[in-house]
């Protein structure tokens, strides 16, 4: 039974990996939305067999990353139309301010420190990186730590993981279609963080719906409103 939980553990390990690797290579346009998936390119590139990623390919597809089809195999999800969008930040709206308001109701020294490390980390990328550099990539990293670390502050381990489920909807729209991490959203990132650490749960919660209010602002524009593509 020891060795059987070992290996059973291992295999868990390896799909969790090769499940990042992919979500890497979505988040990176390796693998371009409506793109047709060849496992065995994949399992070659990432030094694994076809099974682990098949495995993970099934994984992502329950996040709506990956589409299957008959006979056509696995293919990169598009991304969502206006519609999607509009869903997408109406379930932020609904976990992030309460993440937010739970973080800030049991804060911690530790959690403070970690969240002005991400507004630290984006602020120095900014200023080395034209809007235009590789470097965009890391800054929208950061961005995507810092949501999620106030998501794992807030306590609960099911709201985490939704909140973290969420992000690489927000990563593809970022990376692929628009440029939406701005001077305001590291002031809106610290005014969240500080009444985090201030221990101000009320205040948290509504520095985080404001963030994501005017988030959903500076992007809605892009979309065209005939056929609710991107513009």
């Amino acid at each position: 039974m020891t060795g059987a939980k070992i290996m059973l553990t291992t295999r868990r390990a390896l799909i969790d990996e090769v499940s990042d690797a992919l979500v890497t290579l979505l988040m990176e346009g390796e693998l371009a939305p409506d793109q047709r998936i060849n496992i065995e390119v994949v399992a070659k590139r990432l030094g694994v067999s076809a099974t682990p990623v098949r495995e993970s390919l099934a994984r992502l597809e329950s996040q709506g990353l990956v589409e299957k089809q008959t006979r056509k195999g696995y293919t990169a999800s598009a991304l969502l139309d206006r519609r999607g969008f509009v869903n997408l930040f109406d379930l932020r709206h609904l976990l992030e301010p309460t993440a937010a308001h739970l973080a800030a109701s049991d804060a911690t020294t530790g959690g403070g420190i970690a969240l002005k490390r991400s507004i630290e980390a984006m602020l120095e990328l900014e200023r080395n990186a034209d809007s235009n550099s590789e470097n965009y990539r890391a800054l929208v990293e950061w961005d995507s730590n810092f949501h999620n670390q106030v998501a794992a502050l807030s306590g609960n381990p099911l709201l985490a993981d939704a909140v973290a489920r969420l992000r690489p909807h927000v990563h593809l729209y970022r990376l692929v279609a628009y440029r939406n991490v701005t001077a305001q959203t590291y002031e809106e990132h610290t005014r969240i963080a500080d009444a985090i650490i201030a221990g101000q749960p009320a205040k948290a919660r509504e520095a985080m719906a404001e963030h994501l209010r005017r988030s959903r602002g500076r992007v809605d524009h892009y979309f065209e409103l005939a056929d609710g593509q991107f513009v």
